[in-house]
């Protein structure tokens, strides 16, 4: 019974052992195919997903702002023609920029727009008017200067506005030596009516010849119907040998407000119907007198005797002649 107890016993203990050593070399053989396989792991170098593109703001045309124009102060002797020049622009866009200015009155300290670059594209430039035809002109020699004039015809049958002209002088060669903007007696031409367009230079000498040409003009329309002036008791006086003339007049409104004021111009002849010469009489005020305005003018002629005088009558606030 002993022997049999030993002999299970042993059994029982072998079996231990074996069970032992059976899960060594399990552990031990789970612990190298563990090994094995990181030593057979193969690297992949995979492509790394790029960062997501970040979305820039494009530079866009920032709208520039409007081009600032300038503001001159006309000064001593200045003329449209010189203005443009200095600042390189055309006559006629300067004359669009200004459209408030009058071209026969400019007058020193008078404030003037000159468009920038940007603004010169949108201007419409002026072009003189089928209509208007200018004469041959004729300088006068003055003791301070020159007198250069020619005369403008509208052949239309509505005003004309905005007339500007050029007189070009030229030295005994031909050659041309300068320009001058020359501007009509009054603002607007009535239709089928010649009034004189005039330049004076000081300290300038009569050119050896000179040219006239009507730049800008266009038709102003029919005339304004609130035009209520009126001259009356007219009377005219040429002197005997019709170098010297006068013109007494009393201005008659039917109007107690003037915007802008009157202006009233003599207009001399000779026996030929050329001019021989002009003058003009300005009022500026903003209530006229009840009773009228005195007109008196004195007209010296600068080429052949008067004979005859007509006299035209402008409101300045309408620009009817």
């Amino acid at each position: 019974m002993n022997r049999t107890w030993i002999n299970r016993s042993r059994v029982t203990r072998l079996a231990v052992i074996l069970l032992f050593i059976l899960m060594q070399q399990a552990l031990f053989g789970c612990t190298s195919n563990t090994t094995g396989q990181a030593q057979d792991l193969i690297k992949y170098s995979t492509k790394t997903p790029p960062p997501t593109a970040t979305q820039v703001a494009l530079a866009t045309n920032t709208a520039q702002p409007t081009p600032t124009p300038q503001v001159y102060n006309v000064a001593q002797n200045d003329t449209l023609t010189g203005i443009a020049k200095k600042f390189g622009i055309t006559m006629e866009a300067l004359a669009l920029a200004n459209p408030q200015v009058l071209p026969s009155s400019l007058s020193v300290g008078q404030q003037l727009v000159i468009p920038a670059e940007g603004q010169l594209a949108r201007l419409v430039v002026l072009t003189p008017s089928p209509n208007l035809s200018v004469s041959e002109p004729a300088c006068h020699a003055q003791p301070d200067g020159v007198l250069c004039v020619a005369m403008v015809k509208n052949n239309s049958t509505s005003a004309q506005s905005d007339i500007l002209v050029r007189f070009d002088f030229f030295g005994p060669s031909g050659d041309q030596v300068s320009s001058h903007d020359g501007v009509l007696v009054l603002n607007h031409l009535p239709a089928n009516t010649s009034l004189p367009a005039y330049v004076f230079i000081p300290g300038q000498q009569r050119p050896a010849s000179v040219t006239a040409t009507v730049v800008s003009g266009y038709a102003k329309g029919e005339s304004d119907a609130s035009n209520t002036l009126a001259l009356n008791d007219v009377i005219k006086n040429i002197g005997w040998d019709g170098k010297f003339a006068t013109i007494q007049a009393v201005l008659a409104s039917g109007k107690s407000e003037i915007s802008g004021g009157v202006w009233v111009a003599a207009i001399a002849k000779d026996a030929n119907g050329k001019l021989a010469g002009f003058r003009r009489w300005e009022w500026t005020g903003d209530v006229f007198p009840a009773g009228g305005l005195p007109v008196e003018l004195a007209i010296s002629a600068f080429g052949p005797p008067i004979t005859a005088i007509e006299v035209y009558v402008e409101e300045l606030g309408t620009g009817t002649p």
